[in-house]
């Protein structure tokens, strides 16, 4: 019955894949803009680049991993290999839950096969610091695009995003005497014994988090930027730096599920970067090429990490 469920699961995942897949093929192809030789010479331009943004999808891994090894080990011991595997294992999962919310659980089944207030509270801290270093950069971003464009919809979500951050950074810092202000509501009271172990949590290793998490999301947008700075070399770098910190934070803020996301993606992407008169079938091509960079590849790699760790396990229990 379980393996019913999963191979269900799995198919409407590649039917989903498959049929958006489709859609942006036929986009990009019925574009008027794009001419056989425009696309030979993005391919090659892309191609160019390509060991660039593997690198760096390498280096943001590490960072995540670090940041990981350094959470967990404040409560118990953990390897450099057992990190990586709780990663690798997490975007996997992530791929085919809601806002990546499968991430963290398993993460933590693939370290000890079990839920603890421990873990998940470290999992809360780890996924919180990386949202508030895409706000707090996100916040930067608006604020400069405020004072160099006349565009009202910054102001917007500059209001929007100041409340989202304060929100956030008492949840972060401050979530112990938020407990306390509120003792009398419900949830605070559920939460209350993640509360107390979050107390334990120094508050240097909060700060740790947040800066890993600052250097993992400005890898990401190097590698956005330097996508569409090969294939557009006449913008102006603030202004196209500042707009794939923006396309971060609407991917953050907007619900979406890894497999099907990627609709929403291009969407965005295709409103943001229109602003800089960017062709919409550049920006699709550079998204979707993207998202099978830092997205596709990883939770694949996880994906066969889990299954060759899986099969191994049954072969020990049906040999002993």
């Amino acid at each position: 019955m379980k393996l019913r469920k999963q191979v269900v699961k799995s198919s409407i995942g590649i039917i989903i894949g498959i049929a958006l897949i489709s859609h942006i093929i036929y986009s990009i192809s019925s574009n008027a803009t794009l001419t056989s030789s425009g696309f030979i010479n993005f391919i090659i331009e892309i191609n160019s680049i390509l060991y660039l943004l593997v690198t760096l999808l390498f280096l943001s891994n590490f960072i995540e991993i670090l940041k990981w090894k350094l959470l967990i080990s404040s409560q118990q011991s953990i390897s450099w290999k057992q990190a990586t595997v709780c990663v690798l294992s997490g975007q996997a999962a992530s791929f085919i839950t809601p806002n990546r919310i499968g991430d963290y659980p398993a993460r933590i089944f693939s370290l000890n096969n079990r839920l603890t207030y421990g873990t998940i509270t470290l999992s809360i801290v780890s996924a919180s610091a990386q949202t508030l270093a895409i706000l707090v950069s996100s916040e930067i971003a608006l604020m400069l695009m405020m004072t160099h464009t006349t565009i009202t919809i910054f102001n917007l979500l500059f209001k929007i995003n100041s409340i989202i951050i304060i929100v956030m950074i008492l949840f972060y810092f401050r979530i112990a005497w938020l407990s306390n202000l509120f003792l009398n509501i419900r949830v605070f009271r559920k939460i209350q014994k993640y509360i107390q172990l979050v107390k334990v949590i120094s508050i240097k290793l909060h700060l740790t988090a947040f800066i890993l998490s600052l250097l993992k999301f400005f890898i990401y947008t190097t590698q956005l930027y330097v996508l569409f700075h090969i294939t557009n070399q006449h913008l102006e770098f603030k202004n196209l730096f500042l707009l794939c910190v923006m396309y971060f934070w609407g991917m953050t803020i907007i619900p979406s599920i890894a497999y099907a996301e990627l609709g929403i993606r291009n969407k965005w992407g295709i409103l943001l970067f229109s602003i800089v008169a960017i062709e919409t079938w550049k920006v699709t091509l550079i998204i979707t090429s993207l998202w099978l960079i830092n997205i596709v590849l990883p939770a694949t790699v996880g994906a066969s990490i889990w299954l060759f760790k899986h099969s191994k396990n049954k072969w020990y229990a049906s040999t002993n």
